[in-house]
């Protein structure tokens, strides 16, 4: 439906949309009926549902047992290694974690295509997507969410945003649930066990709240300011390797971009077959991930 409705919707996924529309739309969705046209004037409310269910899976979609992976990864200060081992970090997601992660970076990327009218860029959906996406097991409050492990995570979405065609090449069908306000039921909250139980008393349902992630649009926006304020040098000052993206060309406009299907000049560089990546700080070992696929450009020669 974003597809339709909301490519051109300025600030997609950090507006944030009117809580009780956001808790009908979930219900309505927990049950397998939507209604199309009651919701296709409120992309932002569409959004809001995907980041709240992505916040609230037990498990990050980018898994606890990868986190150390993905953090290594960022941390790499070659480019091309980088990018190696990030790509190295999505082989190895389970095949369900896999499928849909690669669904939403693709749909992301589709996004920025329109970036100069909804501002949302691959860093500023980082921003607000990021956290949701990959976090510790034990996530701290707000503040502790505006460190590096927070700026880091930045660091590992906004490249696999911009090179989501050399990530997850070829096509992929949006619209694999079929027609919309379809009556199949689909239980939502089979796969979110850490969701509270209507039985639970008020002490205990407050216990839950307490424990799980503090994550919200308020605090995405605070990410984002605290991004835009400070800028680059104040996080590398803490510590963070932001991946520098100012190699890669940048489009032409959104109007040239939504008229053509003709892929980018440029493409990421192709990285080594083995990728050097930190197993403990001054460790390294040869990593045996498998090369990516060549570039168009690659396959040209």
């Amino acid at each position: 439906m974003l597809l339709e409705c909301g490519m051109q919707e300025e600030g997609l996924f950090r507006i944030a949309p009117s809580a009780s529309k956001l808790k009908k739309l979930k219900a309505s969705l927990d049950c397998g009926v939507l209604d199309v046209q009651e919701y296709s004037a409120d992309p932002h409310a569409i959004a809001g549902a995907l980041k709240s269910y992505l916040r609230e899976l037990p498990e990050p979609l980018m898994t606890f047992d990868l986190y150390s992976d993905w953090i290594q990864a960022s941390n790499i200060q070659d480019q091309e290694k980088r990018l190696q081992a990030l790509y190295a970090a999505c082989e190895k997601l389970p095949p369900a974690n896999n499928n849909n992660f690669k669904y939403l970076i693709k749909f992301l990327s589709k996004l920025t295509e329109y970036q100069d009218v909804n501002k949302m860029t691959p860093g500023n959906i980082a921003i607000v997507l990021g956290p949701n996406l990959l976090w510790t097991h034990n996530d701290g409050n707000i503040t502790e969410m505006m460190t590096t492990v927070s700026l880091q995570i930045v660091g590992i979405i906004e490249p696999i945003i911009q090179h989501a065609d050399w990530f997850f090449p070829g096509e992929i069908e949006f619209n694999v649930t079929g027609n919309y306000g379809s009556p199949v039921h689909t239980n939502h909250n089979a796969n979110y066990s850490s969701m509270p139980s209507p039985d639970m008393d008020q002490m205990d349902r407050k216990q839950n709240d307490q424990s799980r992630r503090p994550l919200s649009v308020a605090t995405d926006n605070m990410m984002l300011e605290f991004y835009k304020k400070d800028g680059i040098r104040k996080i590398q000052s803490m510590g963070v390797r932001v991946m520098d993206t100012s190699w890669v060309s940048r489009r032409g406009s959104s109007s040239s971009r939504k008229s053509s299907s003709t892929p980018p000049n440029v493409h990421p560089p192709t990285p080594p077959a083995d990728a050097i990546i930190p197993e403990q700080p001054g460790d390294f070992y040869i990593s045996p991930s498998p090369t990516p696929p060549p570039t168009s450009s690659d396959r040209a020669r």
